[in-house]
């Protein structure tokens, strides 16, 4: 399931919303299929990884100037990890797999561009509903619903967050 990219060799973000879109309605809204959806979204995390480290590489570690399309890209990037996050926790048969699960969710967080829209609000709404069902370490179940009523980030800080996130996870060296 490869993302299109644009003439300009930018990752075709619309394409890329449309993508996770159909997933989640496919295998998560209308059947409960988590571990087809999981598979899914995480082949896209993993293109857009490899996007994003191949652009950080490109411009000498340089992450881009905050744009329209930068926006667009990081709020696919909360997307997904949220998404992620939500397969991760219902899937998990191991400790292993709960933490990875929790990564996603404070990514997801972490990742958050400022919103204004009222369907981005019912998106806080539904992850703080999820996170406080799903995170079973209450501790860490109260970090990250706290961190969703103040985590609105600009673009530019939610690239930094991701990158660091990417360099973490041993995806940037």
């Amino acid at each position: 399931m490869a993302i299109k990219t644009t003439k300009g060799d930018l990752l075709d973000v619309m394409s890329l919303q449309e993508q996770i879109d159909h997933i989640v309605f496919d295998y998560m809204d209308t059947s409960v299929r988590h571990e087809i959806a999981h598979e899914q979204l995480n082949e896209l995390f993993t293109e857009v990884q490899q996007y994003f480290t191949n652009y950080i590489t490109k411009n000498n570690g340089v992450l881009p100037d905050a744009s329209t399309y930068w926006h667009m890209f990081v709020s696919c990037v909360s997307q997904l990890s949220y998404f992620l996050s939500i397969t991760t926790f219902t899937t998990a048969q191991q400790l292993a797999d709960k933490t990875q699960a929790v990564q996603y969710a404070e990514l997801a967080v972490a990742t958050l561009p400022q919103m204004k829209s009222e369907d981005d609000e019912l998106l806080v709404d539904e992850m703080n509903e999820k996170y406080t069902a799903l995170i079973e370490d209450e501790t860490k179940m109260r970090e990250v619903v706290a961190s969703l009523a103040t985590a609105r980030n600009d673009v530019a800080t939610s690239l930094r967050l991701f990158a660091d996130y990417m360099t973490q996870h041993t995806v940037i060296s």
